[in-house]
């Protein structure tokens, strides 16, 4: 059986999915012959073509566009499998963004991180009853040691060289700004009026634009009092994949002690900070699971939305704070306080929570490794495949990939991530990655192109 796993942000998922991916590829009991892992634009495309395939397909989101194409790759025998990071945090507009209700019925397996995520699938689609699994996430085992240390070593140690202990805030502010819906207005509309679509859905999500719109304002009265008041205090701002990076770093350039980067994964800045700062987002939780006191900064907005979003993951396990004083005085109390800073995996910061904290201990590769013995059975092409074996694999990803970028370059509709602009193709990342897991003896890495490559044991 093949294994696709098709990443959507290179920074924040592929060494993580990779590991994943190697720990089946590895395992004498399973069926996994190879992997492909890479860019999802191109992976879609080979397997929808026909010239990869079929097999067992890791994807992340099911928004509505996507429709018609996971049904595609449905038809032409592959085994789906989803399981999206960003619904950690439940509440309804991103999950209704993210995972359409009917495209969900294409799927053969829905892998949930934790158990209020899974409890939120069987309310939304109790259809899918059946494909619901509780796996644990993989982003969030990675950020216990040894793991983290082996995935991230060489960033934790330029991170602790180049700015030393810091307060990390990690930012969504791209709702707040008019470039956002220029980039994704047509998405948007796409959503919200296909047919079956939920129109609550944008009510939602721009009620919570104002409430981001509102946050970005404190945060940055926040930032400025800082360098008055505590000037030996240091933030990392980390923007989201989405928020503009330029404009950031325009706001805050004459602020010394604030320093605006997007450089690297989340993983390894959360595991080098002191604390996190956030508000409504996945880093919350990933810093909890990191052992770092976490807080979530929620002001309270004219509309009120800032009161409905206390009660979601993962807002509703770390403590809150609504003014910018009661943050300042948060974080002077957790700087001053030894204990805090020592926090170790699974510290919950004393906070009861929904969330029970054994679901961040799930064993991940333990629920995909019989994932794949279910799914066996199926006898589905293995890589003896006439289209695997010739050489056209390879310049046909290179081909794709050229096509794509020249179209993104003269075309402004598309929308990009800007997290696959590499400094380096990733089969080099890959071969760092398998050499600290101990694998790289054991598989061969052929580089299809700079955004995808394939894996097979030796």
């Amino acid at each position: 059986m093949i294994f696709y796993i098709l990443v959507e942000n290179f920074d924040r998922e592929f060494r993580e999915k990779l590991y994943l991916g190697m720990q089946l590829l590895l395992d004498a009991d399973n069926q996994i012959d190879e992997i492909f892992i890479g860019n999802q634009t191109y992976l879609m495309k080979a397997l929808e073509s026909g010239i990869c395939g079929p097999g067992l397909v890791l994807m992340k989101s099911t928004p509505i566009y996507l429709k018609q194409r996971v049904n595609r790759l449905k038809k032409l025998g592959n085994i789906l499998v989803l399981q999206d990071e960003e619904s950690l945090v439940t509440f309804e507009s991103p999950f209704v963004s993210r995972n359409d209700v009917a495209t969900l019925l294409s799927f053969d397996a829905i892998m949930c991180s934790t158990s209020e995520e899974y409890d939120f699938y069987i309310n939304r689609a109790r259809y899918c009853v059946g494909k619901v699994m509780l796996a644990g996430n993989i982003r969030l085992a990675a950020l216990r040691p040894p793991l983290i240390g082996h995935l991230y070593a060489e960033e934790m140690n330029e991170i602790a060289k180049t700015h030393g202990g810091y307060i990390l805030f990690s930012s969504v502010f791209c709702q707040a700004f008019r470039s956002y819906p220029s980039r994704y207005r047509d998405l948007l509309e796409i959503e919200y009026n296909a047919e079956g679509s939920d129109k609550a859905f944008t009510d939602h999500y721009y009620k919570w634009s104002e409430q981001v719109r509102f946050t970005f304002y404190a945060f940055c009265e926040f930032v400025r009092r800082i360098s008055v008041e505590h000037p030996s205090w240091k933030v990392v701002l980390r923007p989201h994949p989405s928020d503009d990076e330029e404009f950031l770093k325009f706001v805050f350039q004459d602020l010394p002690n604030i320093v605006v980067v997007r450089k690297y994964s989340i993983a390894p800045w959360i595991s080098m900070s002191k604390l996190v700062i956030g508000s409504t987002c996945t880093t919350l939780l990933e810093s909890l699971q990191a052992g770092k006191p976490a807080i979530s900064f929620l002001p309270k907005d004219p509309g009120g939305y800032a009161d409905y979003l206390k009660g979601v993951v993962p807002n509703s396990l770390v403590r809150i704070e609504e003014t910018v004083e009661g943050l300042m005085s948060a974080v002077q109390e957790i700087l001053s306080d030894e204990n805090s800073l020592k926090q170790g995996p699974n510290s919950y910061n004393g906070q009861s929570a929904k969330l029970i904290p054994q679901d961040l201990d799930l064993d991940t590769v333990g629920a995909y490794k019989k994932l794949v013995v279910d799914f066996d059975k199926r006898n589905l092409n293995s890589p003896s495949s006439q289209f695997l074996k010739n050489k056209l694999l390879g310049p046909w990803f290179k081909l794709a990939s050229f096509v794509y970028k020249f179209r993104v370059k003269y075309d402004a509709k598309i929308v990009t991530d800007k997290s696959w602009k590499l400094n380096e193709p990733i089969h080099f990342t890959a071969k760092r990655v398998l050499a600290a897991i101990g694998s790289a003896d054991l598989c061969v890495i052929d580089n299809l192109s700079a955004e995808v490559i394939r894996i097979r044991v030796k």
